[in-house]
């Protein structure tokens, strides 16, 4: 059996888009005789779509959506796809709803698996929208039983129910896991970790792409009997990848089956949740009557399909799938060769901004550059995932500005090709000292007034000229509350939050020694905010940054933390690459004794 891995960016809403998205997945799986596409967890209406799904339009629409692309792929082959799906329950404050996947086979879906195992730790509260779904049997395809899974239904460790084992018990030859779990790093060593727990053949295809604060990194894989990996798409990218199930997957096929010798296992009604039809692939979409009147999501479904793209990656094994070897394509994993760590963090912070910009549909981004390594890694970032042209880096200097920090970030920008312009602090300072006099007398008033100064100044250019600014705060100085609110913590989206100061400072090397971009100067002068003469960050940063990481990760608090909880509860987005990262994940009230 030939079988598709298509790891799809979605984003969370865009159902028309997502559509789109997977019917050129599925074109360009055909193209390649695939027998069975899957597609990720969740890919019609994105994830994670939250609290849209109380809005019960949203909901509607996403299973028009469901069923139109069930019409659309009609000719085959086969499709595997996540969605949402009423469960049939009516609870008080619940949506109600099951987090499936479903069959899309001759223009009707059908149910294979309904998420059993539902998350609520770190960034995940699926229960608030979920129910778990019941216990369902393998699916014959092509003649094999296959079992399906939705992403936590493979990591069952720890919990009263099993599914993968329920599915091998009732006869599952093979594994298929839809999910949509995001980055961090060594997520790939857990993954392949509760893969080989199964000790079957397991196909494992996971979204792609950043929705807000995560990054969801692709890597789809399969594995054979005794855990190798046959194949591995790349990293933080679109990819559709076929390939055909050996004698180790115990499948063995010598050539293509026709798309009409796929089979269900029993009878309809014993082998699917629900086998009702939303709609057949050759009715059109329900007259405009038997829709929400004038709701977006469901008049984007009318709207006339785009051209899927003619162009999309393909993943082709040039190697034999029986030689038993683990093999991987696009990334270093499977190969026994260590991963290249900060590679990897580099493309998906890269990716989080990127899509983040892209999905909301913002042109540009401004980034405060200070001639400190922070702001530094920032700029590379924003030029790499927006292009140069659409960046402009701000130099701020004030009395107390070493000229050398300005020099290199002019140095800085040049060597990145994006915008630079100086904008001198003086007169502004002047005048705000002036007006406030003695308020600036003691304490550390008189600092976190150019830090304030500083955020009006870029935040005129965004008000100005539209797009974003970009934060350019390190998690070690958040967690340490050594941050202006209002002032330095401005920013809608944050980058390098969730990297402590050392690993901003590893990272910045990494990049340039491969692109030598970033002035000596910036790498290795020692950190300083620059808002008095001669001052130099009072921490040993190597030090305290594993105790604060620490703390953090473990949902504790020291006097530090505490103090500064209210700042962090009003910062900008922050992109999640760690365990443990302040956002949704973290959720410490800031009142408390």
């Amino acid at each position: 059996m030939r079988v598709a891995l298509a790891q799809i960016n979605a984003c969370v809403g865009d159902l028309e888009g997502n559509v789109e998205r997977c019917l050129s997945a599925v074109e360009t799986a055909r193209s390649q005789r695939a027998e069975l596409v899957i597609l990720p967890e969740m890919v019609i209406p994105g994830y994670p779509p939250r609290d849209i799904l109380f809005d019960a339009s949203f909901t509607a629409a996403v299973s028009e959506a469901t069923a139109d692309l069930a019409r659309r792929v009609s000719a085959g082959p086969p499709v595997v796809a996540g969605t949402t799906l009423p469960s049939g329950r009516r609870l008080p404050h619940h949506p109600g709803l099951y987090n499936a996947a479903v069959l899309l086979n001759d223009g009707e879906v059908h149910t294979v698996a309904a998420k059993r195992l539902l998350p609520a730790y770190d960034v995940f509260f699926e229960p608030r929208w979920f129910l778990p779904g019941p216990s369902l049997p393998p699916t014959l395809i092509a003649g094999k039983r296959v079992g399906f899974l939705v992403c936590e239904d493979l990591w069952d460790e720890g919990y009263d129910i099993h599914p993968s084992a329920e599915l091998l018990a009732a006869g599952a030859e093979v594994l298929v896991c839809l999910a949509a779990s995001p980055y961090q790093r060594q997520i790939m060593e857990q993954r392949l970790y509760h893969a080989r727990r199964q000790r079957c053949p397991v196909v494992y295809v996971n979204l792609c792409g950043g929705n807000d604060e995560l990054i969801f990194d692709g890597r789809s894989f399969a594995l054979n009997q005794n855990g190798d990996i046959i194949l591995q798409l790349p990293g933080f990218e679109e990819a559709v990848c076929v390939f055909e199930l050996d004698e180790e997957m115990k499948n063995v096929r010598s050539e293509p089956r026709s798309d009409s010798e796929v089979a269900f296992h029993g009878t309809p009604q014993a082998a699917y949740l629900t086998t009702n039809t939303l709609f057949s692939g050759e009715d059109e979409l329900p007259p405009r009557s038997h829709a929400l009147r004038g709701n977006e999501y469901l008049d984007a479904l009318r709207l006339r399909w785009r051209k899927p793209n003619a162009e999309r990656p393909i993943c082709v094994p040039t190697h034999s799938a029986s030689s038993g070897q683990a093999r991987s394509i696009g990334t270093r994993e499977g190969d026994g060769s260590p991963p290249d760590t900060e590679g990897e963090l580099y493309q998906a912070l890269v990716l989080g901004a990127r899509d983040f910009v892209r999905k909301n549909r913002l042109e540009r981004a401004f980034v405060g550059l200070s001639g400190g390594i922070d702001s530094a890694l920032v700029a590379v970032i924003a030029a790499e995932a927006l292009g140069p042209e659409r960046v402009t880096a701000i130099a701020i200097p004030s009395r107390y500005t070493d000229p050398r920090s300005t020099a290199c970030a002019r140095e800085l920008s040049r060597n990145l090709g994006i915008h630079f312009k100086v904008v001198e602090l003086e007169s502004l300072h002047a005048a705000a000292e002036e007006t406030l006099t003695d308020l600036l007398n003691g304490g550390t008033t008189a600092e976190n007034l150019q830090a304030r100064l500083r955020a009006m100044i870029l935040m005129g250019f965004v008000n100005r000229y539209g797009g974003i600014l970009l934060n350019t705060s390190n998690k070690t100085e958040l967690a340490l509350g050594y941050a202006t609110i209002y002032g330095d913590m401005a920013g809608a989206l944050c980058p390098i939050a969730d990297l402590t100061k050392p690993e901003v400072v590893a990272l910045a090397r990494w990049i340039d020694s491969r692109r030598s971009v970033i002035p000596s100067f910036i790498l290795e002068r020692p950190p300083s905010a620059e808002l008095r003469p001669d001052q130099v960050d009072p921490f040993d940063y190597p030090k305290i940054a594993p105790t604060m990481e620490t703390l953090v990760r473990e949902n504790r608090s020291d006097r530090a933390l505490r103090r500064s909880e209210h700042k962090r509860w009003q910062m900008g987005l922050v992109l999640k690459v760690s365990p443990k990262a302040f956002g949704s994940g973290r959720l410490i009230p800031i009142t408390r004794r």
